[in-house]
C-alpha cells in the first residue's frame, strides 16, 4: 500500500461525515500505483464519494488568495479581466507551488503529500534539461509541435504567477525570498506544481464563467490509471452532493478488481505531451487502433499546389483548417472526417471557371454530395497515399536512430531514466505512425471509400 494513503483516507474522514470510500491503493507493475476495489460493487453503486469542501480548487482556495486573484463568476460585478486574475490552472499550480517551496496547508496537506514526487520521465520535464533536443529531434513532427505548445502554456502560467507575487508580495513562498533561491529551482517546483494540476484535474461544475475554470483536483483518485476502454472505467456520477464529486462503474466489481479512469478518446500524440505516457500498441491487427497527427504533411502539400494562400483561407473560413488526421480502428485505417477535404480542394484549379468544382465542394462538406468529380476524387486519393508513403518512409528513418539513442542512454555514465523512458514513448509514437500509414495506404489501395 501506498505510505501516504493512511494518512490521506483518515484526513478525508474525519473532515467529511459523508465521505465514500470502497477502494485501495496498490502497487501495479509496470505502472507505478492503481486504484482496487475493496468489497463487492453493484453496477451504479458508488464506490467514491468526496464532498464539495475536500476536493481542491479555486472554489476551496477562495480565503486563501486576494478576491481579484480568483476566476470570474457569470455576472461578477466590477473588473472580470483583470491581469493578475488568475485561471484555475494557474491557482492551483500557484498554490501547490507555494506548498513545494514551504508554505503550510493543513487542510489538504495530507492530500498534497500523496502526489507524486517527481515527474522525471514527462517529456515536459525531460525538454526543460539538458537532453532538449535529442527527445525532441526523436519525436515526430506533430508530435513536437503538441510538446512544444504544452511548454508554451506552462511558461505563460509561471510568467503570469511570478507577475501575481510582484502585485501580492504577501503570497510570495518563504524559499523565494531566500538570498540562496535560484530561478532554475524555481522553475522546476512550478513545472512538478502545473504537471499535477495539468495531469490529475477533472471537470466539475464549480459555476465560474469559463468552462474552462470549472476543474478540481480530487483524493483518493489521483492514484487510478488511465484506461481507453470506457465499459472498464469509472465514471463520474451525474448527481452528488452539492459540488461534491462521486464515482461508479457501470459493472459489478470484485474485491480486488483495479478501477480506472478514462481522460477521454485522446491519441497516444496527447496522453505522451499532456501526461507523460503512451498506451502500448495491440499486437493483432484486427485489434490494433491508432491515430497520427499530419499536418504539416498536409500543408506540405498545399504549399506545392497553386492558389495556397487562397485555400488556405477557404478552410479556415469554414473550420476545416489543422488537426488533419489518419485512423485506424479495429485494423482498418481511413483519414479523418477533416481531412478529405482538404485533399480535395488541393486538387481544384481557382479561377473564373472553377466556381461550379467549388459549389461541389461545398456540398462535400455539407454532406450533399459524395466527390467533387471522378478526377479530383481520384487526385485526392494518389495525395493520400502520398502522404502516408512519407509518413511510413520517415518512421524508417527514424526509428533506428530512436534505437540508438536509447542504447546510448542506457549505457550512459550517468543514466537519465526519465530521457531513456522519454526515448521509448517516441518509439512507440513511430511505431504507431508507420502502421497507421501502412493501413491507410492500404485501405485506398483496397478501393474502400471513406
Amino acid at each position: 500500500m501506498d505510505p501516504t494513503w493512511p494518512a490521506l483516507r483518515s484526513s478525508i474522514e474525519q473532515q467529511g461525515s459523508d465521505v465514500i470510500v470502497k477502494v485501495e491503493p496498490k502497487v501495479v507493475a509496470g505502472a507505478g500505483r492503481g486504484l482496487f476495489a475493496t468489497e463487492k460493487i453493484n453496477p451504479l453503486q458508488t464506490l467514491v464519494l468526496i464532498p464539495g469542501h475536500l476536493l481542491l480548487n479555486a472554489k476551496t482556495l477562495n480565503k486563501a488568495y486576494p478576491g481579484c486573484m480568483l476566476p470570474p463568476f457569470p455576472h461578477m460585478s466590477g473588473d472580470t479581466t483583470q491581469h493578475h486574475r488568475l485561471s484555475s490552472t494557474q491557482l492551483l499550480s500557484l498554490h501547490l507551488y507555494r506548498w513545494r517551496r514551504g508554505v503550510a496547508d493543513i487542510k489538504f496537506n495530507a492530500y498534497l503529500e500523496s502526489l507524486p514526487v517527481s515527474f522525471f520521465d514527462h517529456p515536459l520535464t525531460v525538454i526543460l534539461s539538458n537532453h532538449r533536443e535529442p527527445l525532441i529531434e526523436s519525436l515526430p513532427p506533430a508530435v513536437a509541435t503538441m510538446l512544444a505548445a504544452v511548454e508554451k502554456r506552462m511558461q505563460r502560467d509561471w510568467d503570469v504567477v511570478t507577475e501575481c507575487f510582484q502585485y501580492f508580495p504577501s503570497i510570495v513562498p518563504p524559499l523565494d525570498m531566500n538570498s540562496m533561491a535560484t530561478s532554475i529551482d524555481q522553475l522546476a517546483d512550478f513545472v512538478w506544481a502545473w504537471l499535477n494540476v495539468n495531469t490529475r484535474c477533472l471537470y466539475n461544475d464549480l459555476g465560474f464563467a469559463q468552462s474552462e475554470d470549472n476543474i478540481t483536483m480530487c483524493p483518493l483518485l489521483d492514484f487510478a490509471n488511465h484506461t481507453p476502454l470506457q465499459s472498464i472505467s469509472i465514471t463520474q456520477d451525474e448527481f452528488a452532493l452539492c459540488d461534491g464529486m462521486a464515482f461508479s462503474s457501470a459493472v459489478a466489481l470484485q474485491p480486488g478488481d483495479e478501477i480506472y479512469l478514462r481522460y477521454g478518446g485522446h491519441s497516444n500524440a496527447a496522453l505522451f505531451t499532456e501526461y507523460g505516457f503512451v498506451l502500448a500498441l495491440a499486437e493483432k491487427a484486427h485489434t490494433f487502433n491508432g491515430e497520427v497527427l499530419i499536418d504539416c504533411y498536409v500543408e506540405d502539400l498545399l504549399r506545392s499546389r497553386e492558389n495556397y494562400a487562397q485555400k488556405c483561407q477557404l478552410l479556415k473560413d469554414r473550420n476545416y483548417w489543422g488537426d488533419w488526421t489518419l485512423h485506424v480502428e479495429d485494423g482498418v485505417g481511413y483519414p479523418s472526417y477533416r481531412l478529405l477535404p482538404v485533399l480535395r480542394l488541393a486538387h481544384i484549379s481557382l479561377g473564373p471557371t472553377s466556381g461550379r468544382e467549388l459549389k461541389l465542394w461545398e456540398n462535400t462538406i455539407l454532406g450533399l454530395a459524395e466527390v467533387v468529380s471522378a478526377e479530383n476524387e481520384h487526385g485526392a486519393r494518389a495525395s493520400l497515399i502520398e502522404i502516408c508513403e512519407r509518413v511510413t518512409r520517415e518512421s524508417e528513418i527514424s526509428t533506428p536512430i530512436v534505437k540508438n539513442k536509447m542504447e546510448a542512454a542506457r549505457g550512459a555514465e550517468h543514466k537519465d531514466e526519465g530521457y531513456l523512458h522519454a526515448l521509448c514513448m517516441a518509439l512507440v509514437l513511430w511505431e504507431e505512425a508507420y502502421q497507421v500509414a501502412e493501413l491507410v495506404k492500404k485501405a485506398v489501395v483496397d478501393g474502400i471509400e471513406f
